[in-house]
């Protein structure tokens, strides 16, 4: 039965409804018609014509109603049906968000620079701009490069560094035929007995400098004839445009908008990646495990919030509540392993801070150091994926005037669009649902088809994915050759 019933709603297709009206025309029309005839309903009568416009209405008018019924459904729902759901839990549709940069920049000691003055330009023409007010402080820098001003026979030359509340000094004094370039030889090793930092010359200067996979900030001051000219500073760069794309280490290197005091620039990391507006499918997931979210100290709750957490895009919670270690996924006993993709690292440490299970230890390669609710230090520990390159090889065969003129590009599309929404983190590449998105364009076939890790090294096998690792598909990454 047709309509709106406790089962759910069933709805007539077009087939149906000609039936429909053909029976209802024929006592209609009956007097138009001798006794002794049958009102013609066929096809090419002018009732069975107009039975046959009119249907086409209704049938949309079913499916119109289908598709409101369906959007009360928050698994068919899409858009912005599925948007005016989730808000009963509290959700909103994540939107698109930028890339973020480390930067390290050698400024001028004192040099102030305003809230989004300062933009960064990369290699591939991307801008970024600095994501908060900075007065360069050698007090509180990442390094300083020094020079020697003269040299004097006797006179002590001093290079001092505070980490944390102490103090480590180097120090040489010059002897006859002492020159600028020995003497700062010679601070150089000096420098190199300081434990945390790094030193060298550059030209005619001594760079002092954290490692740049150091947190924190050291103090540089001098004593002697020497000079501090440039401090090395660390800030945020976010992106101008939004989405999801990678940004490789010393790519941003170019001052978009020159800036008196500040002589050089480069993101010594890869960039924090963005995303794209979260997908339906993508949003569906997250509405799914929103009811964890008031549950606390449990894996589901932990997820949940997670996702939550701006930039996040993918997240894997490996839990081992046994008492013997978990080889598969490195884990000790009594503790659990998150691996998430995307987010700032502080943001994410919170995160697992507030939700994890009580007692239970946070393991991981990224160290993260907070301060609890009451000042305490708290180091929690998780795990970034690594990104695997995806490399896939298709040969296909046209069929004439069929193929789409963006036909490669539509493959291409679906195909990334597929590995964004359905390979997540610790899931393996596996080879025959590629079909799926690629079929999903028409008008060609398929002659073979090749993926691997290594674009020198392709095959039909599927491509394995460690617990800790997530593939990831580019445009460029994808060669298609065709053949009419």
């Amino acid at each position: 039965m047709a309509g709106l019933t406790r089962e759910g709603l069933t709805i007539l297709r077009q087939n149906e409804i000609v039936e429909r009206l053909r029976q209802r025309a024929i006592p209609v029309f009956q007097d138009l018609v001798p006794p002794n005839e049958t009102v013609n309903t066929g096809n090419d009568s002018t009732i069975g014509r107009m039975i046959a416009l009119n249907s086409v209405e209704f049938t949309d008018l079913w499916e119109l109603g289908l598709a409101v019924y369906q959007a009360f459904d928050p698994d068919s729902a899409w858009g912005v049906a599925l948007d005016n759901l989730v808000q009963y839990a509290g959700l909103e549709r994540f939107p698109a968000t930028p890339t973020t940069v480390t930067m390290d920049l050698w400024v001028e000691d004192g040099v102030t620079i305003p809230l989004t003055t300062l933009q960064f330009r990369s290699q591939e023409g991307r801008f970024y701009q600095s994501e908060s007010n900075f007065t360069a402080d050698s007090s509180v820098s990442r390094g300083a490069q020094i020079s020697v001003i003269s040299v004097t026979e006797g006179e002590s030359y001093s290079v001092d560094v505070k980490i944390g509340n102490s103090t480590s000094s180097a120090t040489v004094q010059a002897v006859y035929g002492d020159t600028q370039d020995s003497v700062l030889s010679k601070l150089l090793q000096e420098v190199r007995n300081i434990s945390g930092i790094r030193g060298r010359v550059e030209g005619r200067s001594l760079v002092v400098e954290l490692p740049d996979d150091s947190y924190g900030h050291i103090g540089v001051t001098t004593r002697g004839d020497l000079r501090v000219d440039l401090i090395k500073t660390r800030i945020v760069a976010s992106g101008m445009q939004r989405g999801d794309f990678e940004q490789e280490p010393h790519s941003v290197n170019q001052i978009a908008t020159p800036t008196l005091g500040i002589h050089s620039a480069t993101n010594p990391f890869y960039g924090t990646r963005g995303r794209n507006e979260e997908t339906d499918d993508e949003l569906r997931e997250r509405f799914r495990v929103s009811k964890a979210k008031r549950a606390t100290n449990i894996v589901e709750a932990l997820y949940a919030h997670l996702l939550d957490v701006e930039g996040v895009r993918y997240v894997k919670v490996y839990e081992n509540d046994t008492s013997v270690p978990d080889d598969e996924y490195e884990l000790p006993p009594h503790s659990f392993r998150v691996v998430v993709l995307g987010g700032l690292n502080e943001d994410v440490a919170k995160g697992i801070w507030l939700n994890k299970p009580a007692g239970i230890e946070t393991v991981g390669n990224t160290l993260v150091d907070i301060r609890d609710s009451q000042g305490f230090p708290q180091t929690m520990k998780f795990d970034r994926p690594e990104e695997v390159p995806v490399y896939i090889k298709i040969n296909i065969k046209k069929f004439e005037n069929k193929f789409p003129e963006d036909g490669e590009e539509l493959i291409k599309r679906a195909l990334i669009d597929y590995f964004r929404d359905s390979v997540f983190i610790g899931v393996d590449v596996v080879y025959s649902r590629l079909y799926t998105p690629i079929n999903s364009v028409q008008g060609f076939q398929v002659e073979s088809l090749e993926i691997g890790r290594d674009a020198n090294n392709l095959s039909t096998n599927n491509i394995p994915i460690s617990f800790r690792e997530v593939a990831s598909l580019f445009d460029e990454d994808i060669e298609i050759i065709s053949q009419e």
